[in-house]
């Protein structure tokens, strides 16, 4: 499968803090006017306003997209945002899919391709987690990615159970994290994990 490199639209970095966000008003829409508004309107194919520390300030779509990252271009100011695209065999932050079964290519900050073992991803999060591989993008998470468990890790005993994907209990049980379907203990369709019940998490029947 070749995975070309696409174009994105990235919406200006906001600098500074807001007191809130409001449309653009109407007739101040010049550099220096006071401004309280996330949107980066366009002042012409190749530049936008953005609303720095409440003042707009004048943005050229080259020089936003080549902070980004090397070899990244600007393709121009469209529908209020500098679209950029990466560079030649480059690609767009947090895109990804499978190698093969165990290994995810990311796209990197900087604009790169990079190769990781869903293993070593899994094994750095806390807590340590087992991967069940590498898995496509669904209706939840929109692009591919890596699946991991604790299920069968170890943990300390009396460490507190809880709730995970609403059906499924999860226990320290003889040092290891145990995982129990509610559907299935209870023997109904309707049955749920209730994170709050008064003595820890558990399978509501």
């Amino acid at each position: 499968m070749t995975h070309a490199a696409r174009t994105v639209v990235f919406l200006s970095v906001l600098v500074g803090a807001l007191g809130g966000c409001q449309e653009p008003v109407e007739g101040l829409l010049d550099p220096g006017d006071p401004c309280r508004s996330l949107k980066t309107p366009c002042i012409d194919e190749e530049h936008s306003l953005q609303c720095v520390e409440e003042i707009w300030v004048e943005v050229s779509c080259s020089e936003f997209c080549g902070s980004l990252a090397p070899g990244v271009v600007s393709e121009g100011c469209h529908e209020n945002a500098c679209e950029c695209a990466p560079p030649e065999g480059g690609c767009i932050p947090q895109e990804s899919y499978c190698e093969d079964s165990e290994s995810l290519v990311g796209c990197t900050k900087s604009w790169t391709w990079s190769t990781y073992a869903c293993e070593e991803v899994c094994a750095e999060l806390s807590p340590q987690s087992n991967s069940e591989g590498c898995a496509p993008a669904n209706d939840e998470i929109d692009t591919d990615h890596c699946l991991c468990t604790i299920e069968g890790t170890e943990c300390t005993e009396g460490a507190p159970s809880f709730c995970t994907d609403g059906i499924a209990l999860v226990e320290c049980t003889d040092g290891i994290w145990a995982y129990t379907d509610c559907v299935d203990k209870c023997g109904i369709d309707t049955a749920e994990c209730q994170p709050n019940a008064p003595s820890g998490a558990r399978c509501e029947c």
